[in-house]
């Protein structure tokens, strides 16, 4: 194949093709024991920006970024909404030509989602183009000019003009088939009243080391979908990691059945009921080098405590939740990174319904998916409601929390402020 890039073919001339590209991965390389100044300027330095430009570009793309106010904090200390603004930040350095940013706003609050798009208007308006990774449909119509659509390593739409793309027209490109029920209402599932049923899970006080989370209390009840919603910084993910002792807790319980979880370890969470599909599918809910087969029994592994493995029911395991899932893949050897990002989301699914929690905490479960893998995906959460367990989620997207949820719970500054059912 062939990219030029500002008359440059980036296979013949890639030190100046390069120099044009600003480039997003979905998940930046942040080196969380810098500071953003001090990572900015390792990629400014990269980038063969000349030494005495550096300070003065470092203050721009911080000050675009809203990253200025942190520039001399830890990154491991920041939140992934800051932290994405400083990976924004090194692809705006230089003067590229050029920018692509894949899945720029999967950590991000509507506020900031609005002034990342300003920042690319006003580079629109100075030559600059964009290319944006996104599953995100109604982002797409707002930030685009045109429309390409792959499905399966497939061109299928090529270039399509965004003001004369009807929606349903786009959503048939990238599913190949009609999507009429997103959040599955119409579902032929007979769901529980919730509201009649057991509380099956409770949080007492709970405080996490960080002060991120602020003495909260709720409960959930069997076959109910609780949703968290609030800005990004607001002690959501914090709040789910320390319920499971992922993180430390300074303080409070977690009963579950009744049952105070006794222990401090992950261990001690698993047994009693609870599992946990982190908001990072790729660095802590899988293991990217290991088979499907492997990634899926990760967790009953866990829970057994087990040194020698049952393989035959490993594998017989293995092929029900593929089944169950629908999870495409050639066979169950291949390694999980070869997966698309929907099905490896299903495979970190499948890892913890094996174990037929009582209480799944899911953080972000469609990030990074699309519009096909969302559908399935909250077809699940329904079953799983079915079932009689307690789903417990974390997302971004109001118009999904809205849409899935029984009941929406609303926190800001690491405390509930209050509940929509």
């Amino acid at each position: 194949g062939e990219v030029v890039i500002g008359g440059y073919d980036i296979f013949q001339d890639a030190a100046q093709a390069k120099k044009l590209i600003g480039y997003l991965p979905e998940q930046p390389p942040l080196y969380l024991d810098r500071t953003p100044r001090e990572y900015l300027r390792f990629v400014a330095r990269a980038k063969g920006i000349p030494e005495k430009r550096i300070p003065g570009e470092l203050d721009r793309v911080m000050t675009v970024t809203g990253t200025l106010d942190v520039a001399d904090r830890l990154m491991k200390n920041l939140s992934k909404g800051y932290r994405q603004r400083v990976g924004i930040a090194q692809a705006v350095l230089g003067d590229p030509e050029v920018i692509i940013l894949d899945e720029p706003t999967a950590s991000l609050s509507v506020k900031e989602i609005e002034t990342l798009f300003q920042i690319v208007r006003k580079l629109k308006a100075e030559g600059v183009g964009f290319i944006i990774v996104s599953h995100k449909i109604n982002e797409i119509y707002e930030i685009s000019d045109r429309i390409t659509v792959l499905r399966d390593g497939h061109l299928i739409l090529k270039g399509a003009e965004t003001a004369t793309l009807a929606q349903d027209d786009l959503i048939r490109a990238m599913v190949g088939r009609e999507v009429n029920d997103l959040y599955g209402a119409g579902m032929d599932i007979p769901k529980l009243d919730w509201k009649n049923e057991p509380v099956v899970f409770e949080a007492k006080n709970i405080t996490d080391q960080n002060n991120y989370v602020k003495d909260i209390s709720f409960q959930v009840h069997r076959g109910e979908i609780a949703g968290f919603s609030g800005l990004v910084g607001a002690g959501r993910s914090e709040l789910m990691r320390a319920i499971f002792q992922a993180d430390p807790r300074n303080g409070g319980t977690v009963m579950v059945d009744g049952k105070e979880v006794a222990g401090t370890s992950i261990k001690s969470s698993i047994s009693a009921g609870l599992g946990l599909v982190p908001e990072d599918r790729k660095t802590e809910g899988l293991i990217q080098e290991l088979s499907v087969l492997k990634n899926i029994g990760l967790a009953k592994l866990a829970d057994q405590g087990k040194m020698l493995l049952n393989n035959k029911q490993e594998e017989a395991d293995c092929y029900d939740m593929i089944r169950q899932m629908e999870i495409k893949t050639a066979n169950i050897d291949l390694a999980v990174k070869s997966l698309s990002g929907g099905n490896q989301q299903k495979v970190l699914l499948a890892k913890w319904i094996l174990l037929n929690p009582k209480v799944l905490i899911i953080d972000e479960p469609t990030r990074g998916v699309d519009v096909g893998a969302k559908v399935e995906i909250y077809n699940l959460m329904n079953q799983l409601k079915k079932q009689g367990i307690a789903v417990m989620f974390v997302s971004s997207e109001m118009p999904e929390v809205l849409g899935i949820a029984d009941r929406v719970i609303v926190m800001c500054d690491g405390r509930i402020t209050g509940e929509v059912i």
